[in-house]
């Protein structure tokens, strides 16, 4: 029986599990991280189950969020992090150019199942239903990059905090936990699967064609480690002090933007260990008057990590409109609309 919550999993598809497959694949988009990796942990379970081994696909292409250079570099650089810890773990990640439809269909012929993880703008989503329709084995969208799933928190859209923070506080014993660490039963790193090398990153840019041209960003390598330094830095040396955040040269916030971004770490393990600090002696460079105030600064992180953070998801996923003018609220239309001509 699986230890993730039901609420995370969702069948896309009414197909059976195909019995003569290979492997389990799991089409990593969302979540580029081994660590409380829910997808991930699910697809070995299911494994476990067929007495098979997982294979992780991540399809590279420039139509999606990899719009330019600096993102596929943070991307690259996290893959090429997590195919070491993944081979550790006895799982082969395959890195390919092409698009979701081209490839994961294709991958598909071998498997057993389908997990993947969730997806909330509009494109996206569309893309996880034409490919659940598309292959012939089960398909299961596991959502784990939010700490309580976006269904489960409301039934509808909320444009406001103060009524979406009480549900969210309402679900959250149930879903602030962690999946356990489980082991594949059968390795899949010696079957043969074309996949590019990951040991050179400017060849592999130089076969894409990016959208816009921005070049990486030397200081915010990608890779589920860097988040994890970054997250106990925060903690250790920036959340004493958190109640200067509105002045960035106070060098205060998590800078943990683009690890949750790309799910190089998830959220729900930064709460839980935002929660557990009260506890221990974590803090080494705190005054006493910051000791006070530390209850204080807890509470607002976790509010943005928690519940702005998944008020937005919360929008995207129940206004279709999200990207137009329409999709504003009211008064912001009539506002906008009585300073047209400003």
């Amino acid at each position: 029986m699986s230890t993730i919550p039901a609420e995370r999993i969702q069948y896309l598809n009414t197909n059976s599990h195909n019995p003569v497959g290979k492997y389990v694949l799991y089409w990593m988009d969302a979540s580029l991280r081994q660590k409380y990796n829910s997808a991930l942990e699910y697809a070995i379970e299911l494994g476990a189950e067929f007495k098979k081994g997982v294979v992780v696909l991540y399809c590279l292409h420039t139509k999606g969020r990899l719009t330019s250079r600096r993102r596929v570099r943070f991307a690259l650089e996290s893959l090429s992090e997590l195919e070491k810890a993944l081979a550790v773990r006895g799982i082969q990640l395959v890195v390919v150019y092409g698009t979701p439809q081209e490839l994961v269909p294709s991958f598909c012929v071998q498997a057993c199942s389908l997990v993947m993880d969730c997806a909330y703008l509009r494109e996206d989503r569309i893309v996880r239903n034409e490919i659940a329709r598309s292959v012939l084995c089960d398909c299961v969208q596991v959502e784990d990059n939010v700490v309580v799933p976006v269904e489960t928190a409301s039934p509808h859209a909320d444009y406001s905090a103060k009524t979406f923070r009480p549900k969210l506080a309402a679900n959250l014993a149930r879903f602030l936990t962690l999946p356990d660490r489980n082991k594949p039963v059968v390795s899949t790193l010696n079957i043969n699967l074309m996949k590019l090398d990951l040991s050179d990153f400017d060849q592999i840019e130089n076969q894409l064609s990016f959208p816009f041209d921005v070049a990486p960003a030397v200081n915010f390598p990608g890779g589920e480690n860097e988040a994890d330094r970054r997250r106990r830095r925060f903690l250790r040396y920036g959340l004493a002090r958190y109640d200067q955040r509105r002045n960035p040269a106070a060098d205060v916030t998590s800078t943990l933007s683009p690890y949750l971004s790309f799910g190089c770490i998830s959220p729900v393990q930064i709460l839980i260990q935002l929660r557990e600090i009260l506890k221990d002696d974590f803090l080494i460079s705190c005054s006493d008057e910051q000791r006070e105030l530390l209850p204080m600064n807890i509470a607002a992180f976790e509010d943005e990590v928690l519940t702005r953070r998944e008020i937005a998801i919360n929008y995207v996923w129940y206004t279709p409109q999200y990207d137009t003018f329409e999709g504003l609220p009211r008064w912001a239309r009539r506002s906008l609309e009585m300073h047209s001509v400003d």
